[in-house]
């Protein structure tokens, strides 16, 4: 979903000094944890979290928004103080016996706007 960003461009139009974007395609909820260690480290100003549906073949809805992703952003937000976003999960062409699931991460994710951005 993140592939094909023109991040100079997005820097530019956001009037934002230094964007960068991360791509970890094939992973799950749990090596995102592993994976968002070097950004914690340099401690940006916000994060924005696009996880998709690699964990949604062997969790429930509930497990992969609030186990998963919430904490996920929680371990990011507690340990580095940036401001959290964190983007609805696109639905899918190629396995649309997941969308009834993903709409359920979704409407769950949303009870959580109180503490993070979610669109």
């Amino acid at each position: 979903m993140v592939k094909g960003i023109h991040v100079c461009k997005l820097s530019k139009n956001a009037h934002a000094p230094s964007i960068s974007v991360k791509s970890f395609p094939g992973t799950c909820i749990e090596d995102m944890e592993s994976y968002s260690v070097p950004t914690i480290r340099s401690k940006p100003d916000e994060v924005i979290l696009h996880v998709e549906t690699n964990d949604l073949q062997k969790l429930t809805a509930r497990q992969a928004a609030e186990e998963g992703i919430v904490n996920l952003a929680d371990n990011i937000s507690q340990n580095c103080g940036s401001k959290i976003a964190i983007s609805s999960i696109s639905k899918r062409l190629d396995k649309p016996d997941l969308n009834p699931k993903l709409e359920e991460v979704n409407n769950i994710l949303k009870k959580f706007s109180f503490r993070f951005q979610v669109f």
